[in-house]
């Protein structure tokens, strides 16, 4: 079995190494990876969990008091009319409700003046902490769109994990200065009085790159790789990619390095690696690096598709459909899956008799 980069499952790539290839490179799910980087600890996993407490308090726990809440914010033209809730298992849920808080802090302020209470999320240190959150959350979610959808490869995520990685050491340089990258943050110091020690914000901001840097480790290990197939015109014929190869490839290098040198040498213009390497070069005469390029490229990065058709399936398969077989099931995933239109026209012109009261 060839070198090849699947999405990780410790049982399965511990079976596929040891029965058919020990070189095999296992590695996990970048969307999965991301989001596991954002786990919150210490004070700010605190914060969250008043956050969420107060959310729950004004929308979940008395559905009286949700519309109370609604009508405030309807009668005093607040920019949005109602709260939202965070779902771990909604990945972009986090940021979402953290952001919708802050934009209706002064509006939820009053609303629980009326009501004879307060809250101390909303005042001093901790509405600059909760400021502070929100404008993470809100460039991790940015990341993590960045991330979804098909036909995306490992080069265009693994770009776009290593431009986030690049936007970190920006933004502990500028929260200490203009926080260009920090709007909620900074409306917050402008309104209310709070400590000016950024320590804290700086040292989380640190750690989420550390956290970046152990969780995506397998990448890096074969970061030159990739750099290699996306970049091959650029790549050093001598570089660390050499050293980053399985047991296989490690036999033919010399061979990749004469068909990368040729490569060179025929100067053909690259702009997208697939069509790069699917359809400029031949197989006939760069066999070697061609087959490395189209593992890559074929590498499943993300769960994205497995993740959109559990989606699918839970809104096919719900509790109004308790006759639904497996059978029936199975033919409605694959059209709520597939990509391909089907012609109605040319459907009902093949049939001798239509049903016009339907």
């Amino acid at each position: 079995m060839s070198w090849y980069v699947i999405t990780h499952y410790s049982c399965v790539v511990t079976n596929l190494r040891t029965e058919y290839c020990p070189d095999l490179i296992g590695i996990h799910c970048i969307i999965h990876q991301s989001v596991l980087c954002a786990k919150l600890s210490g004070d700010f996993q605190e914060l969250m969990t008043d956050a969420m407490k107060l959310i729950n308090k004004l929308k979940a726990n008395s559905s009286l008091k949700h519309r109370q809440l609604r009508n405030f914010l309807d009668q005093h033209n607040a920019e949005f009319c109602d709260l939202l809730t965070h779902n771990n298992v909604r990945w972009l849920s986090k940021g979402n409700a953290l952001k919708r808080l802050w934009d209706l802090r002064k509006d939820l302020v009053m609303f629980l003046n009326e009501k004879g209470q307060t809250s101390t999320l909303l005042e001093g240190t901790n509405l600059c902490n909760l400021a502070f959150l929100a404008d993470c959350f809100t460039h991790l979610n940015t990341l993590n769109l960045k991330l979804q959808g098909k036909g995306h490869t490992i080069i265009q995520l693994w770009s776009a994990v290593k431009s986030f990685k690049q936007q970190l050491l920006l933004f502990v340089s500028d929260i200490t200065k203009d926080m260009l990258h920090f709007p909620c943050l900074k409306v917050t110091i402008q309104e209310v009085s709070c400590d000016n020690d950024w320590s804290c914000f700086v040292e989380f901001l640190q750690n989420l790159d550390t956290e970046f840097c152990n969780r995506f480790k397998e990448f890096y290990e074969i970061s030159s790789v990739i750099e290699l197939i996306s970049h091959p015109l650029s790549a050093d014929v001598n570089g660390t990619w050499k050293t980053q190869l399985s047991t296989e490839y490690a036999l033919l290098v010399s061979k990749m390095q004469v068909e990368l040198c040729n490569l060179k040498g025929d100067e053909i213009c690259i702009a997208d690696p697939n069509v790069f390497w699917l359809s400029l070069v031949t197989l006939e005469r760069y066999p070697v690096i061609t087959r490395l390029a189209r593992r890559i490229l074929t590498c499943f990065a993300s769960m994205y598709l497995c993740e959109s058709l559990f989606s699918s399936m839970n809104f096919v398969k719900n509790k109004h459909r308790t006759r639904l077989t497996n059978a029936h099931l199975h033919e409605l995933m694959r059209i709520s899956v597939s990509d391909r239109k089907p012609r109605f026209d040319a459907i009902v012109r093949s049939k001798p008799t239509h049903h016009f009261s339907h």
